[in-house]
């Protein structure tokens, strides 16, 4: 279960109310926003109120049981998911999900519950109804809206002119029958979000690469040769920064390159507080290794 609002203290920025709430949306972070993907849960709780997006946090929430869940038990793969669900629905609103791996799974689940037969067994399991119809939200989704866009516009203090930084979304929100991302071949609401911060962000063929995710446990050598791959066609396009959306793919292309030079990975969120001028940019960067700083603060002099 998530801890305690005293154990997980917000950034000052985060705090503060919207100057203007244009979208309110249920808020599921996961456990790698709050452990291994700090940064990228500090830098949503402070960017997305300040560009006109209110985040209600829904109680109580429990891990969606990530790759582990459903290896270990099939019911139980579907019925932690299905418990975000059903606390998700309690708050009348859509639900964002920032991290992909999350997003998969609680997609996943949506889509066995459409069964009556698995409906009605989970629902016992968890104590709760779960509702057809709740809609559930990446973050590369939110930044693809008009209002969200222009909200960056509105806060822009550094704008990231003469930099290009490549959009890039992963392959696990492709399968679009279940996944539901609009142009799953060449989404494009990280872009949208490039093009309000300012930067070139080139049309370019990594974009849903596979970086290798979780086999970097089993396999480190597929995730090398991948990671390499990507980081050589961002290279040829043009990038020296890669936006990233994922905290496996953040991790993959933050420790497994080993062709120089290294193209500086920094999460969208992390982008966009450095455009609109939050020092905390310095905190998040920190917990990378490779540093973003020296490349976005060159940018922006």
């Amino acid at each position: 279960m998530k801890a305690g609002k005293d154990e997980n203290p917000r950034t000052a920025a985060a705090c503060q109310s919207p100057r203007r709430a244009d979208l309110k949306l249920a808020y599921y972070p996961g456990c790698s926003l709050e452990a291994s993907s700090r940064e990228f849960g500090e830098s949503v709780n402070a960017v997305l109120p300040a560009i006109g997006v209110e985040l209600v946090e829904i109680e109580d929430w429990n891990c969606c049981g990530a790759s582990s869940g459903h290896t270990t038990d099939e019911l139980l793969g579907i019925s932690l998911p299905a418990r975000i669900l059903g606390l998700a629905a309690g708050t009348g609103l859509d639900l964002l999900v920032p991290c992909v791996g999350c997003f998969k799974v609680l997609k996943k689940a949506q889509h066995a519950l459409t069964d009556p037969a698995i409906l009605a067994k989970v629902e016992g399991i968890i104590g709760m109804r779960v509702p057809k119809g709740i809609r559930v939200l990446h973050i590369s989704e939110i930044f693809g809206m008009e209002e969200v866009q222009a909200g960056i516009r509105r806060g822009l203090k550094r704008p990231l002119r003469g930099m290009t930084v490549l959009p890039y979304y992963g392959c696990v929100t492709l399968p679009p029958r279940i996944m539901g991302i609009g142009n799953p071949e060449n989404p494009q609401g990280l872009d949208a979000a490039l093009e309000a911060v300012g930067a070139a962000h080139p049309d370019w063929p990594g974009k849903i690469e596979c970086c290798g995710a979780s086999l970097s446990f089993s396999r480190l050598d597929i995730v090398v040769r991948l990671v390499d791959r990507i980081a050589k066609l961002a290279r040829a396009s043009g990038g020296t920064a890669i936006a990233t959306a994922c905290p496996l793919c953040h991790a993959n292309l933050d420790m497994r390159q080993t062709s120089a030079p290294a193209v500086v990975p920094a999460y969208i969120t992390e982008i966009i507080g450095f455009a609109l001028g939050m020092d905390e940019y310095r905190t998040w960067f920190k917990r990378h290794l490779i540093n973003p700083a020296p490349l976005f603060e060159a940018a922006a002099m």
